[in-house]
């Protein structure tokens, strides 16, 4: 049964958008899609099936598009339904030509049979760097225990996602929460060529994490030979350096295989 965005999703979902070629990507978007009050929320099964009818609906028209999909569960802060946790979904698009947002919209409402407004939202994306601040807020954004524990922070933050759900369960039959995050029209996802380096273990290790928590600070809390991952712009510059630091660890200087 899946229950939350764990922190091992999180990191699969990094590691499938770090090996995306953006030289070949073509116009990448954002697309939010949200439910209004209506009855209630719909259910993980129901949001679900709205998900994949939205994407058959514009893979139709745009069948070369490619891209993620992450769904979370918030409370509505205002309305008739507050503290009640409705899911949205969040899309980071690849290869999607120029799309109105009234089209994103009425395609969106007609799928969820809403006739009333609806808010959605699509944003094109200037660079890559600017695609991952996104993935970085949006989408890939860290679930809190505080989440079950307390009201979510005022801008969702870590509080916003399926834990909200989960705790909103309790006393209720237990349900999946269904998938938090997926690709779609994997076919087309632009991905790079991967690259690898065989390097033997050794003191340039320790060298190795100093460097990379000056990147990202909490690789400075993990344990002594613990091994860590790091998303970078230019990671063929790193790969370099790590190889650098395990040849100058090996007896004599001799390079490492590679």
């Amino acid at each position: 049964m899946v229950g939350e965005f764990t922190g091992q999703s999180r990191k699969r979902m990094l590691e499938n958008l770090a090996r995306i070629d953006t030289g070949q990507a073509g116009f990448t978007c954002f697309v939010t899609l949200t439910y209004p009050d209506r009855e209630g929320a719909p259910s993980a099964e129901e949001s679900e099936r709205d998900r994949e009818t939205f994407l058959k609906r514009l893979l139709r028209k745009h069948p070369t598009a490619s891209g993620f999909w992450r769904r979370e569960w918030e409370p509505r802060e205002s309305g008739a339904f507050v503290d009640v946790p409705f899911p949205h979904y969040h899309f980071l698009c690849f290869g999607l030509p120029y799309v109105h947002h009234s089209v994103i919209r009425e395609t969106w409402a007609e799928v969820i049979g809403h006739e009333g407004y609806v808010r959605t939202e699509i944003k094109g994306v200037e660079s890559w760097k600017q695609a991952m601040w996104y993935v970085s807020k949006y989408m890939a954004k860290a679930v809190s225990r505080r989440a079950v524990e307390g009201p979510p922070a005022p801008d969702g933050g870590e509080a916003a996602g399926s834990l909200v759900y989960s705790a909103y369960l309790t006393g209720q039959k237990r349900k999946s929460l269904g998938r938090s995050w997926g690709k779609f029209n994997r076919a087309r996802l632009p991905w790079a060529k991967s690259s690898s380096a065989l390097l033997t273990l050794g003191d340039w290790i320790v060298k190795a994490k100093a460097e990379a928590a000056a990147v990202f600070r909490p690789i400075a809390e993990y344990a002594a030979g613990q091994g860590f991952t790091l998303f970078l712009e230019h990671p063929e510059e790193w790969l370099s350096r790590l190889k650098a630091m395990a040849d100058e660890d090996k007896p004599g200087g001799e390079p490492c295989p590679r």
